[in-house]
């Protein structure tokens, strides 16, 4: 089960679960844009150094990605999960050892993106490049906190 508690204070954990991440975010608004969407790689593809308006989690569902961030490297695996904050500048990569990996994702976003693709690349070269990754949208829901 993956929980994701949006609110003023600390919210308590299911009887019986295990806490995989817990993040304190200080939201920009009261009122936010709540998405789930799932992001899909083929083998070998990279989503090249990029930057989110928001906050969020994800949760690799098959796979294995490569995150490459300013201060740190690290390889995820199917079932890790890890936090990306808004504005915080990462590449990904996708194994070439798997067919497909990919991941869902929670962010918390301004109402302005409702619809819209959230992923600003950083550099006008890699802004160029191919973008062999997807993303399905499940749902935009508007949250007051």
């Amino acid at each position: 089960m993956i929980r994701f508690g949006v609110g003023k204070r600390e919210t308590g954990i299911y009887e019986g679960s295990q806490l995989v991440s817990s993040e304190i975010v200080v939201p920009s608004s009261s009122r936010l844009l709540l998405r789930l969407d799932k992001v899909s790689f083929p083998a070998g593809a990279t989503a090249w150094r990029h930057v989110h308006p928001g906050p969020g989690f994800r949760h690799l569902i098959k796979g294995c990605l490569r995150l490459e961030a300013d201060d740190h490297t690290r390889e995820v695996l199917t079932g890790d999960s890890w936090f990306e904050a808004a504005n915080s500048p990462v590449r990904a990569t996708a194994s070439e050892n798997y067919t497909e990996t990919a991941f869902i994702r929670f962010l918390l976003l301004p109402l302005e993106y409702a619809g819209k693709r959230t992923i600003h690349i950083l550099s006008d070269e890699d802004r160029n490049r191919e973008r062999r990754q997807t993303t399905t949208t499940y749902f935009d829901e508007p949250v007051d906190l």
